[in-house]
């Protein structure tokens, strides 16, 4: 009998222990406030107050609720084992402790980890999780969360009707909510998604209804805000436009809204306002960016008679468009697509040959002009434009075909965007030995694309030792390169055993 009284009360005192353990301490409120800062988008001060924290007393229960506010801090940080550990550390956590609203965060905040990092299938798989504990127990804000990330997922496979099914849950929970700042960025989902339907009307409704709560909006998102509207305007109200790309860039820098009132002003001939704000925003954005500030630049200087630096501004726009093209020289196949490598190759070439050209008539066409105006000794210039008119028609001619060559180089460019997106679905599948169907001569080219962006000494190294392969045994040597296993193998193209073996036999046969 006594030794049943001692175990009830070591278990007492154990279940005692447990329950201080879990009960919320200073420390524990501190964290607790800056997730409330979190959920508030107020993310500076979370971070400044985060900082501060003294856990070199930290009880379990704590370090957990820290690591929680860590990764909704960090999640969209790029992909590391570190991350990943945290995540399982803190998901089993919440798991056995039974704290059912910090685990749903925490799938949640995994999934959108990993769509930021591409990883489509594992985000799927987490935010389903979070969903079903979500609706089970109620959590209306975390599910106003989740259907945002829903309908992220569904822009990645282009199913916008789907979008417009999570984008209305996610407004209807974030009213359930009563959480102010959920409810501003459904507002401003909501208008992005009816832009996307080229249902502009909607969108423009959406996008005011947001700036009515624009104070639990971070000035950078409403300073895109102000600038889409701006654009939503700029066929058909253009001194409305110029109003929003200002207070755009009001709220906060904003290179898209300095770019548009650049254009503006050059469209009303008020060059010098244009050319200041191109130059005072070159080099602040991607190439594509910079290169509109460029072209802007370039036709300010070419109204001033400027040639000299309208040829130094263009120089700086066949510079970032050579960034551009070596991008896509990195993504050409060398061993099957070598003559497109050398038209790319040649590609700066006619670009910069383009671009002299063009600023040659032009300036030409500028010079005559003015002196058409203002000299009277006008005669012997427009005598000697008239004698190069054939001149000038042949060179209109070589424009209009390097035009064509580089609408083909951008074509090019989005197809090698498409393969790098799409060969790393199906590199995917097969990580996780998943069958696909080896005989789709797509499927085929696909993966020989993508695994040749990113392994080309492979590549070139195959095309070195074998000659004339078939497609099954290109895939085979891919998979072996990607440390497949013949029972993997089998799995992933479908075949068995004896298929398997024909396969490799009739690869060494092709040895050169």
């Amino acid at each position: 009998m006594k030794w049943l009284l001692t175990i009830l009360v070591a278990a007492i005192m154990m279940m005692g222990l447990t329950s201080c353990n879990d009960k919320p301490t200073a420390l524990y409120h501190q964290i607790e406030r800056i997730d409330s800062l979190i959920m508030w988008k107020n993310e500076p001060l979370a971070k400044k107050m985060f900082a501060s924290l003294d856990m070199s007393t930290a009880n379990e229960n704590e370090s957990a609720y820290y690591n929680l506010i860590k990764l909704k801090l960090d999640y969209q940080q790029p992909p590391s084992s570190r991350i990943d550990s945290l995540f399982d550390f803190t998901e089993q956590y919440y798991t056995n402790h039974s704290d059912r609203r910090k685990l749903v965060q925490t799938l949640f905040y995994r999934s959108a980890y990993y769509y930021q990092n591409n990883k489509y299938r594992k985000s799927q798989k987490y935010i389903d999780l979070a969903e079903q504990m979500a609706i089970d127990n109620e959590f209306t804000m975390e599910l106003s969360l989740i259907n945002w990330l829903k309908l992220l997922l569904c822009y990645y496979t282009n199913d916008l009707e789907t979008a417009k099914v999570y984008s209305d849950r996610q407004l209807n929970y974030s009213l359930q909510s009563g959480n102010k700042a959920q409810l501003s960025y459904a507002f401003l989902n909501r208008a992005f998604l009816y832009r996307q339907l080229n249902q502009n009307d909607s969108a423009s409704d959406w996008y005011h209804k947001a700036l009515i709560m624009d104070n639990w909006i971070n000035p950078s998102d409403i300073s895109l805000v102000y600038n889409a509207l701006g654009e939503l305007l700029i066929n058909t109200d253009s001194v409305g436009a110029l109003y929003y790309f200002k207070k755009s860039a009001e709220r906060s820098p904003n290179p898209m809204a300095e770019c548009n009132i650049a254009k503006y002003y050059l469209n009303q001939k008020r060059f010098a306002e244009a050319e200041s704000i191109s130059v005072a925003n070159i080099y602040g954005s991607w190439p594509e960016q910079n290169i509109d500030f460029l072209d802007i630049a370039v036709k300010c200087r070419l109204y001033n008679s400027d040639t000299a630096m309208a040829l130094a501004y263009t120089q700086m726009i066949i510079n970032q468009k050579d960034s551009i093209i070596s991008r896509i020289n990195e993504t050409i196949d060398k061993q099957e697509v070598s003559s497109k490598q050398s038209e790319v190759s040649i590609a700066a070439f006619i670009v910069s040959l383009l671009a002299v050209i063009i600023v040659s008539v032009v300036f030409v066409f500028f010079i005559v002009r003015r002196y058409n105006i203002k000299l009277s000794s006008t005669r012997h210039i427009e005598d000697n434009y008239l004698k190069s008119k054939s001149q000038i028609a042949d060179l209109k001619a070589v424009i209009a075909q390097k035009e064509r060559k580089e609408v083909e180089m951008l074509k090019q460019l989005s197809d090698y965007n498409k393969i790098n997106a799409e060969g790393a679905y199906l590199m995917k599948k097969i990580e996780d030995n998943i069958h696909f169907d080896a005989k789709d001569l797509k499927n085929v080219n696909l993966l020989r694309a993508y695994y040749a962006f990113n392994n080309p000494d492979f590549v070139k190294k195959i095309g070195q030792c074998y000659t004339n392969l078939t497609d099954n045994q290109l895939l085979y040597l891919i998979l072996c390169d990607y440390g497949k296993s013949e029972t993997e193998m089998m799995s992933i193209l479908g075949i068995e055993a004896s298929s398997l073996r024909s396969i490799k036999s009739r690869i060494k046969s092709r040895n050169q």
